[in-house]
């Protein structure tokens, strides 16, 4: 069986509560194709946990259809500094700690 490709969307500049509806319009739009989803967070320029919350929700409802959910360019952003303050990220994984892998490696859901 030959997977669908995967979609790309794109996210810039700030990231937070004051954008997160625009951002959920961005990613239904996106998910609404077959396939997988990238989505690149190379050009955030600043989140706060609306966005991960978000990007949780968007990856718990990924899985529930059977979808993949991958992120890019998280490492060079402000996502890995909000993960930390937010206690989602730190410290050494568990050996079934997927949530590690979906921020730090871009994990499909």
């Amino acid at each position: 069986m030959v997977k669908a490709p995967k979609a790309q969307l794109m996210l810039k500049g700030e990231q937070t509560i004051r954008t997160v509806a625009a951002t959920l319009a961005e990613l239904r739009k996106a998910f609404a194709g077959d396939g997988a989803l990238v989505v690149d967070c190379s050009q955030v320029s600043a989140v706060d946990l609306c966005f991960v919350q978000l990007l949780l929700a968007a990856r718990k409802s990924a899985r529930a259809r059977n979808k993949e959910l991958w992120l890019r360019g998280v490492a060079a952003g402000p996502l890995p500094a909000c993960l930390r303050a937010g206690g989602l990220l730190g410290g050494e994984p568990g050996p079934m700690d997927d949530s590690h892998q979906f921020w730090v490696n871009g994990g499909g859901a």
